[in-house]
């Protein structure tokens, strides 16, 4: 990093006039996300709608050195921006000498030129290899739609549904569903369909192939 730039990081991040919120959008997200394939145990949700909120986050894929640090891989969330850097706190790190962790900041940076640097704890900064992606975050406090995988005997599976408002349950739009296999290993609830591609007494393994309905 050139020594104008790291003078720049420097002073911004001294003066917390700098920073602001994070850019954060709000709206109805579905987990696991059409598409996708996973494997959840009994008792566990299958499929959950809701209200929530999405901020930007960096994605470390694999532990790498950053000055005198080892970054650790992992998805840590946003929590403040200026015009020059976007900060995303927790970072978990140690210094492989004492082999004692630490939890810090990484500040990334844009240059003109469209590529990224990356500084931990203001002082230390390098190309350090990463991605920007988005981090979600539920809301309790709103509706929120949920299958759970109940079990399985012989071909037939039992999914629960639940509703939940304002953190507290919804008692009468609670159900539980048991459906055939031998008949059909797509299984539906309100609009949500899901493959079944294998299933046990202890978990299932399944492709969510569309959301609940709105």
């Amino acid at each position: 990093m050139k020594t104008t730039t790291t003078a720049l990081v420097i002073a911004c991040l001294a003066l917390a006039s700098c920073r602001s919120a994070p850019t954060t959008t709000f709206g109805s997200y579905t987990f696991p996300e059409n598409g996708v394939t996973a494997t959840e145990e009994i008792g566990e949700p299958l499929l959950t709608q809701a209200t929530g909120m999405s901020r930007p986050a960096i994605v470390i894929p694999t532990d790498q050195k950053l000055g005198d640090y080892i970054v650790h891989q992992g998805k840590y969330t946003a929590t403040s921006q200026s015009r020059e850097y976007v900060r995303f706190s927790g970072v978990a790190f140690h210094n492989p000498v004492t082999q004692r962790p630490h939890r810090g900041n990484l500040f990334v940076f844009t240059k003109p030129n469209g590529s990224r640097t990356v500084c931990l704890s203001r002082t230390v900064c390098s190309d350090l290899d990463h991605s920007i992606d988005r981090a979600i975050q539920l809301s309790a406090n709103y509706f929120q739609q949920t299958l759970i995988y109940s079990g399985k005997i012989g071909n037939r599976i039992t999914l629960g549904y639940r509703e939940f408002s304002g953190n507290q349950a919804r008692l009468g739009f609670s159900n539980d569903v048991t459906y055939d296999l031998s008949e059909s290993n797509i299984l539906g609830y309100k609009g949500a369909r899901l493959e079944v591609i294998d299933a046990t007494n202890t978990e299932i393994t399944y492709k969510v192939l569309s959301e609940f309905k709105k």
